[in-house]
């Protein structure tokens, strides 16, 4: 399964298919649940949970692998790969913690149920239902067959 596992991996990178970097993650887990402390195994898969952005389990498989072969050929590598995807992980979590809009940029409470009140009161013949969304309405609930 190893063997397998690799060569998806080799393919996704050759060929840019990201179907097989999920077939190799596939097959080397197999392979990792028949023999956990497989070095060759943890270190495919680590890269091709990264090319999948799967950071999280890409971590774990880097710290299990420096675990299992800290001295290794593959060891320095494995952990700048480590400290890469940390520092990824790092300025995701702090471009996401700042909010899209502020409080300030938002009417008060009131003058948006009256805006979005005024928006919906439209009686235009023509205007369909698809078109309320794009005037500031939300869909009203309606059975599917009533919307045309």
């Amino acid at each position: 399964m190893t063997d397998l596992g690799s060569a998806y991996f080799v393919r996704a990178e050759a060929a840019d298919r990201a179907i097989d970097y999920g077939d190799a993650i596939e097959s080397l887990s197999k392979a990792l649940a028949k023999s956990p402390d497989d070095p060759v195994a943890l270190f495919n898969r680590a890269l091709a949970c990264e090319r999948m952005f799967l950071y999280t389990q890409a971590i774990d498989d880097w710290q299990h692998y420096l675990r299992v072969d800290p001295q290794g050929e593959w060891a320095e590598d494995a952990h700048a790969n480590l400290q890469r995807i940390k520092q990824r992980m790092a300025e995701r979590e702090k471009r996401t913690a700042i909010p899209l809009l502020r409080q300030k940029n938002f009417p008060p409470p009131s003058r948006r149920i009256m805006m979005t009140q005024s928006r919906c009161s439209i009686s235009a013949p023509s205007v369909t239902w698809r078109q309320l969304p794009n005037l500031g309405c939300p869909l009203p609930m309606a059975p599917a067959t009533a919307i045309k």
